[in-house]
């Protein structure tokens, strides 16, 4: 059979597909494609979740200031997005993330950081600064951490996000704090 052959009688011919496609996890079932995997219990923090896991992905890939950049601010608007699902669903919220409360300070530096995310609110690690080692390595050798903050510029602030900002993130691995600010307020819903 030719190439043109087969061109010809694979589209006047319908194929119905039975079984499941691994690859995608999908059923399907006489050409109609239904979802395998089941339906998260909060599609609202699923949404949310899945997009910041995906930019923190891409930013450990990424090999490019630019690029690092982007999904940095990628990652802030995630970590908004969950703030304000927070506020929307947790009548105390605000009182759930005062600065006594230590696994909920990296969440209101990163959040006084997002005021400067026109910024660049990262630098590489180098032989002055001491040795900082990450959860995750990225597609650079070498790790991207917080700048400090008085290399910022001046940002609205609520009382003691800065303070936050300089005891919890400044001078640590960019990626895995921020991951872990995330997963902090993750826990609340």
């Amino acid at each position: 059979m030719s190439v043109a052959e087969y061109r010809a009688s694979s589209v006047s011919t319908p194929v119905t597909l039975q079984g499941v496609d691994q690859l995608h996890g999908v059923n399907v079932c006489g050409g109609i494609l239904a979802s395998v995997a089941p339906m998260p219990t909060d599609p609202e923090l699923h949404a949310v979740t899945f997009a910041f896991d995906a930019a923190f992905q891409r930013f450990r890939e990424a090999s490019m200031d630019d690029s690092w950049m982007a999904e940095l601010s990628n990652m802030l608007h995630h970590l908004y997005r969950l703030r304000e699902l927070c506020i929307t669903r947790l009548a105390d919220f605000e009182q759930q993330i005062e600065p006594q409360v230590p696994a909920r300070k990296p969440e209101r530096g990163a959040t006084w950081a997002r005021n400067c995310d026109t910024h660049r609110l990262f630098r590489l690690s180098s032989p002055e600064l001491a040795p900082v080692y990450a959860e995750t390595y990225g597609a650079v050798y070498g790790e991207l951490l917080w700048r400090p903050r008085i290399e910022l510029p001046l940002a609205p602030d609520r009382p003691g996000r800065y303070l936050d900002y300089e005891s919890e993130l400044e001078g640590k691995a960019t990626p895995d704090t921020l991951r872990l600010a995330f997963h902090a307020l993750a826990a609340l819903l």
